[in-house]
């Protein structure tokens, strides 16, 4: 995860020391996951008839026969900030200081993608067919989860810090 920041503080209450901040976060922030699911795959599969007679798929060597790889994307580009914070790392002949922040970074919604791969070992007469059936599970998968993450396009951030003046 990266962000980069750029703020606007107005402060109304100067004696009580609160600001309030808005401005612009630069954001690269990405999830990336790989799940094996290839025990799954194969319970599931079976037995399935090949050519006219019945192939068990769990007889196979199953190690790395499937897996799923999820990536998401979260707050790619610029999203706008609002803020409320309190202390003043900069004041003069402050020496020690402490400062805060709560905000909130309105990025939209992170967006899934979840692909399959599965092994060159499956037998060529199954490999179509099992590809196709799981894209098509994925893809409902897939949108159930960016239906899941359309509830996170608001992102709380807290803040704290520590500052020295010489």
């Amino acid at each position: 995860m990266f962000n980069v920041s750029t703020l606007v503080d107005y402060q109304p209450f100067k004696k009580v020391g609160i600001r309030l901040s808005s401005g612009l976060v630069f954001g690269n922030n990405n999830i990336q996951g790989t799940a094996d699911v290839s025990e799954r795959v194969a319970n599931e599969l079976g037995t399935v008839r090949i050519g006219g007679r019945n192939v068990d798929i769990r007889d196979f060597n199953i190690e790395n026969l499937a897996s799923i790889d999820t990536d998401i994307e979260i707050n790619e580009g610029v999203s706008p900030y609002l803020g409320i914070g309190g202390g003043n790392a900069v004041k003069p002949g402050k020496g020690v200081g402490f400062w805060w922040d709560l905000g909130v970074v309105f990025s939209g919604s992170p967006n899934a993608e979840v692909t399959s791969n599965f092994s060159t070992d499956i037998p060529a007469e199954l490999r179509d067919e099992v590809v196709a059936a799981a894209d098509e599970a994925l893809k409902d998968e897939e949108k159930d989860l960016n239906e899941a993450l359309d509830i996170l396009g608001i992102y709380p951030v807290v803040s704290l810090g520590l500052s020295y003046q010489f």
